[in-house]
């Protein structure tokens, strides 16, 4: 439960998780209500802004063709009072409307938050380091806003990864253990080199099944769709080029690896030559979309789901193909049985067992 509380705080903060994804402002002028209380009436400020939000969502969610949007919007406005007028009168009503969307992600953030969420601290710098002369490891922590925390983060996992890129590695770890996400674009961006160039890292497909593919090429990554690519991040330096590409990668995963440190994980997932080590995910595979309104709130709505490059949909929690119940160790320790069974598997693969 604390990976995916957390994952929503710092989703919200990056105000859209996976997708950096910032729509048009939401007016909020007053309009028509169906299914109100005796003794409200329109127009109201209040019931605008609400009605304004449940749009939002009905048009919107990544469950808008699941849920019963009668029955949903009538228990909402059921609960409206004659005293409410303004917005902040309906905040507590909007916070039970996405609670009842069911997707476990979305949230909203009522101003003055959602103007000071972009600062949340990284909970520790991207680690790398040889675990022997053939294993390298490298951590993916969290990272959330835009800009220049981004860009550098981006740069310092890139970097980290190549000074560990030795002559003799034959294989590597990627340790997503307590990545509770954020802004995966810096993530994706950094990890890259294991990937190599593609067009096809992964996606995200809406209800409608609209599918977006995720790309990195010439040390930029972003999303390709049917108007074409978009950039999203790119490196301040040259990108790395893999001494031996397509390595064995062994990928750690635990409770708290969330949201876009999932998007991380499916990445590696329609990978080949992969295996992941350790704990179910949070189950938040999902990306959000920022939603501005009028007053500085933002409805941080999930519209999407991850989906692999072999078009494997996620929604839900993601198992380990091996699992370990070991407490995560950064740097890793000859403790770290997690660790220790990813070495073991990628020891015994081609790219490692030969002299």
């Amino acid at each position: 439960m604390f990976g995916r509380v957390l994952s929503v705080l710092i989703s919200a903060a990056a105000v859209a998780c996976a997708s950096d994804a910032i729509a048009p402002r939401v007016e909020t002028p007053g309009q028509s209500t169906t299914g109100l209380p005796p003794g409200v009436q329109q127009p109201n400020l209040a019931l605008a802004y609400l009605t304004a939000v449940l749009d939002t969502i009905q048009s919107q969610s990544i469950r808008k063709y699941e849920i019963d949007w009668p029955a949903f919007r009538t228990d909402i406005l059921s609960r409206v009072r004659g005293t409410y007028k303004t917005p902040p009168d309906v905040y507590p009503l909007i916070r039970t409307a996405v609670l009842n969307i069911g997707d476990h992600h979305s949230q909203f953030i009522a101003p003055p938050t959602a103007a000071g969420s972009s600062l949340v601290p990284l909970p520790h710098d991207p680690y790398a380091t040889a675990v022997s002369d053939k294993i390298s490891y490298v951590t993916v922590p969290a990272v959330s806003g835009t800009g220049a925390v981004a860009d550098a983060y981006a740069a310092q996992l890139h970097a980290a990864v190549e000074r560990v890129d030795g002559d003799k590695t034959c294989g590597w770890i990627v340790d997503l253990r307590e990545n509770v996400g954020g802004n995966m674009w810096p993530m994706l961006l950094g990890i890259a080199p294991l990937f190599g160039e593609s067009d096809t890292l992964g996606y995200f497909v809406t209800p409608d099944s609209i599918r977006t593919s995720w790309f990195y090429r010439n040390g930029s990554v972003g999303i390709m769709s049917s108007r074409g690519r978009s950039t999203i991040a790119r490196l301040t330096g040259s990108p790395h080029t893999m001494k031996r590409p397509d390595l064995p990668v062994a990928v750690l995963q635990n409770g708290l690896t969330a949201s876009s440190g999932e998007a991380i994980l499916v990445a590696f997932l329609g990978r080949p030559n992969v295996r992941t080590f350790g704990l179910p995910s949070t189950g938040v595979p999902t990306a959000n979309v920022g939603f501005p309104f009028s007053d500085g709130a933002i409805l941080n709505l999930t519209t999407s789901a991850d989906v692999d490059r072999s078009r494997h949909v996620y929604r839900e929690s993601i198992p380990p193909q091996e699992l370990v119940d070991q407490p995560a160790s950064v740097p890793p320790t000859t403790t770290d049985m997690t660790v220790v069974a990813a070495q073991e598997w990628l020891m015994r693969q081609p790219a490692c067992s030969q002299p």
